[in-house]
Parts: structure tokens; C-alpha cells; sequence
């Protein structure tokens, strides 16, 4: 019978345990052994493993421990045992014994593993948007869009036969695991790959991969200028408007880009922002009533980014242009005479008095 005591951990005979639970199934195996004189030999095992039993004092306290071998299985040779639970201290002690009761025994040395990888299930058809804008407190800016997932988001379930001690995400390609993927606005109208790892209690691992849809649906958001009054003393001489709305309709497009130019530089430009900063603002007049240099303006204003979302809010000026009159007069100065002193109405010329 073979005699294995002393082996290291790599030569060492390993079971492991069921795909379905901690406890490991196995057939003990059954030894080569030879006689001179008899066929007939059987072959018995005793199972054991080694415990560490506390010693007591006289009072009952613990005062240290002993290492032990203690049975745990008997029977022969080729029997199933089941049930046996994860540790690396077990052995065999063989006994086998010919026809004339001569016996002879071997100890077999054995552990039992946890070799089963755990089982991730990878949440498949997720679509994130992006939110509003981060900050980058190390080169403050505004960051842009920003959206996180979590890693309890990304799974549909992990199991293992014997528990869990961790799982982890992260983007496919990069080196660090952690409990999220961040996205940004370069992610925006792209699948990410993003990777899923499980480890389980003995630190087996296995992976799974899922596609993550990034979108940005967030609005751009416009502030207008504010409403403008003055007097038409206030504009520059060069500033001529259609007078109607259905004039400016009928304007070119070139015109009307020339004409909102001036418009802003006027009476100001409106804001529009976006979470990915790629927003392209538009503007109209919506009505014009213009006369003599004077009237109102209504412009209204707007933004599209660059994944077609539109700001969703009125964003309107008004302006509001009157006359003003600088009229003066210049009236003669007093004169006083005598009632009798007839004086003909034809002589009452502004070349004699003023």
C-alpha cells in the first residue's frame, strides 16, 4: 500500500467540492496492494482529519490546545463518501489484510477544495443617460455630462456553492476594478463594454460582459437678455430693421444672420448651456412693428445640442424703442407803451419787435 505522508501541497491528493454545494462527494479510492500467498485480500479505510482540541485545567479553563486525528469515516475501500467539508487536513489510513489475517496499513494524506467558480449573471439591455454637468475640482472646469452605474445595477445574479466574498466592475480595457463605471459625454451615442468579476470564498473567479448604451436625452437650458426700453436717440443712426414681421420673413437668410448680429450687439445675446457643451443657439424675430425709427422688437431664442435635444422653455426679449421729440421755442422779449401812441398793425413785424 502506498504511503504518501509528507508530500507537498501540490502532489497532494485534492477533492473538491459539488458545483451545487460546500460539501464534497467522492469515491475513496481503492489501493494497489500484492500478497505472496493470497488473492483474497480486503482492503478498509478509516477517514479522519485533524482537529485541534482545547486543554482544560483543573478549573475548567482553557490552557491550550492539542492537534488530533479523529475518525470521522470508516469502511472499504471504494466506497462513496459524502459530505465532507473544506479543509486541507484530512487522510486515509488503509488496512489491508490477506486470507491468513495478516494486515498491513498505509496512510494517504488528502485535502478538499473549493475549485468551482462562482456564476455571475450579467444584466443585459442597460441604456444610461447622461445627467447634468460634473465639476473637475483638479483643473476647475466643468466637467460635462457625467453618469454612474453601480455595480449591484450591473448583475442579475451571482451565485457560488460555498459564498461570495466579492465582486467588482470596470470598463473593458482598463486595470482598476472598483464599484461603478463612470461615463462621460465622449461615451455619449456609444455602447460600453463593461466587465462584471466575481471572487469567491477560496478565490475563484470568473467574469461576465454586458454592453451599456450611454445617451444624452438632458435639454439644453436658454436665459434670454433681458427686455430692452429706450428712445430711438439711443440707436445708431445706421440701424434699420423691416418694419413688419412679414418683411423680416421675407428676408435671405444671410440678411437675417446680419440682422441678429446687430440685434445682439444692441440689446445683448442670449445663454444657452448643456450638460455636453456642444449646443448650437438659434434666434428669430417673432414680431416687428417698426416706424420712423421707433417701434418693438420680440426675439425669440433657442438651443439644439448635438444629439437633437432642444431647449424646452420660452426663452423671449422684447424690445421697446419710442420717439422722442426735441422741439424748442425761442419767444421774444417783453415790450411796454403808451395806449395812446397808435401804432398800425402792418408796422407789428417780428423784424421790429422781435
Amino acid at each position: 500500500v502506498a504511503d504518501n505522508a509528507g508530500l507537498d501541497d501540490s502532489d497532494l491528493l485534492t477533492y473538491s467540492v459539488s458545483p451545487f454545494d460546500c460539501d464534497a462527494d467522492f469515491r475513496v479510492p481503492v489501493p494497489a496492494v500484492s500478497d505472496n500467498c493470497s488473492d483474497a485480500i480486503a482492503i478498509t479505510f478509516d477517514l479522519q482529519i485533524k482537529v485541534a482540541v482545547p486543554v482544560l485545567d483543573h478549573f475548567g479553563h482553557q490552557v491550550g490546545t492539542n492537534v488530533e486525528w479523529q475518525t470521522i469515516r470508516e469502511g472499504n475501500a471504494g466506497d462513496m463518501v459524502r459530505g465532507l467539508a473544506i479543509s486541507p487536513d484530512y487522510r486515509y489510513i488503509f488496512t489491508a489484510t490477506d486470507g491468513c489475517d495478516n494486515s498491513s496499513t498505509a496512510e494517504v494524506y488528502f485535502q478538499v477544495e473549493d475549485r468551482i467558480e462562482p456564476i455571475p449573471v450579467c444584466d443585459g439591455g442597460i441604456t444610461v443617460t447622461l445627467g447634468g454637468g460634473s465639476y473637475d475640482l483638479d483643473n476647475n472646469v466643468d466637467a460635462g455630462g457625467y453618469a454612474r452605474i453601480m455595480k449591484q445595477d450591473l448583475q442579475e445574479g451571482i451565485s457560488d456553492n460555498c459564498g461570495v466574498a466579492s465582486y467588482h466592475v470596470r470598463r473593458a480595457g482598463t486595470t482598476v476594478w472598483g464599484d461603478m463605471v463612470e461615463f462621460s459625454c465622449a461615451d455619449a451615442g456609444n455602447e460600453v463594454e463593461v466587465e462584471l468579476r466575481v471572487i469567491d470564498l477560496s478565490g475563484n473567479e470568473s467574469l461576465c460582459w454586458l454592453n451599456v448604451l450611454v445617451e444624452d436625452k438632458t435639454k439644453p437650458y436658454c436665459v434670454a437678455p433681458d427686455d430692452f426700453w429706450g428712445y430711438c436717440t439711443d440707436l445708431p443712426e445706421h440701424f434699420n430693421p423691416p418694419a413688419t414681421t412679414a418683411e423680416y420673413t421675407a428676408m435671405s437668410d444671410a440678411a437675417k444672420a446680419a440682422l441678429h448680429a446687430q440685434l445682439d450687439d444692441l440689446f445683448g445675446a442670449s445663454e444657452v448651456t448643456d450638460n455636453c457643451n456642444n449646443v448650437t443657439t438659434y434666434q428669430s424675430v417673432t414680431a416687428i412693428s417698426w416706424h420712423c425709427g421707433a417701434g418693438s422688437i420680440s426675439r425669440k431664442f433657442w438651443g439644439v445640442d448635438g444629439y437633437g435635444n432642444q431647449t424646452p422653455q420660452v426663452c423671449v426679449q422684447t424690445i421697446t424703442i419710442d420717439l422722442q421729440h426735441s422741439y424748442g421755442f425761442t419767444f421774444p422779449a417783453d415790450a411796454t407803451g403808451d395806449c395812446a401812441a397808435v401804432i398800425d398793425v402792418y408796422d407789428v413785424n417780428p423784424q421790429n419787435t422781435g
